[in-house]
């Protein structure tokens, strides 16, 4: 149990049922403008740590938070007319043994109230057509 999911007006997995609906708000209000079209918005990644000049940790791109509310490195948001599906990416072996396993899909989509899938099935999902991609800070994918 968290710090969070023990205040009131918080669930088990720390996120307030509001953010959620305010956040799905946002991407429906997104979608609806689109029109026809799709839009992929990235998160970003962290810079290089082996570089003294780079101080500062990973922050998701602002487009990023505005959708999803959390900063998951490497992950992508997909808008379409009909759907929204977040995309993150599944952690190696490596990643693991550094960082541990992290939060699965399913926590993830309930913390941010949207589908999530594989970051590995993105290419698969996306329709045919114009896609807008919003700008990013950093080359995340």
């Amino acid at each position: 149990m968290n710090e969070r999911s023990e205040k009131p007006g918080y669930d088990a997995v720390g996120a307030s049922p509001d953010i959620r609906s305010c956040l799905r708000a946002r991407r429906r209000a997104i979608r609806e403008r689109l029109g026809p079209h799709a839009a992929v918005i990235p998160a970003g990644r962290a810079p290089a740590r082996n570089f003294p000049a780079n101080t500062y940790p990973f922050r998701a791109s602002s487009h990023f938070l505005y959708c999803v509310g959390e900063g998951l490195e490497n992950a992508v948001v997909l808008l379409t007319p009909s759907t929204e599906v977040l995309f993150v990416p599944t952690p190696n072996a490596t990643e693991i043994l550094w960082h541990g396993t992290g939060p699965d899909l399913e926590a993830i989509a309930e913390r941010c109230g949207c589908p999530t899938r594989p970051l590995s099935e993105l290419v698969d999902m996306l329709p045919s057509g114009a896609i807008g991609v919003a700008p990013c800070q950093s080359r995340a994918v």
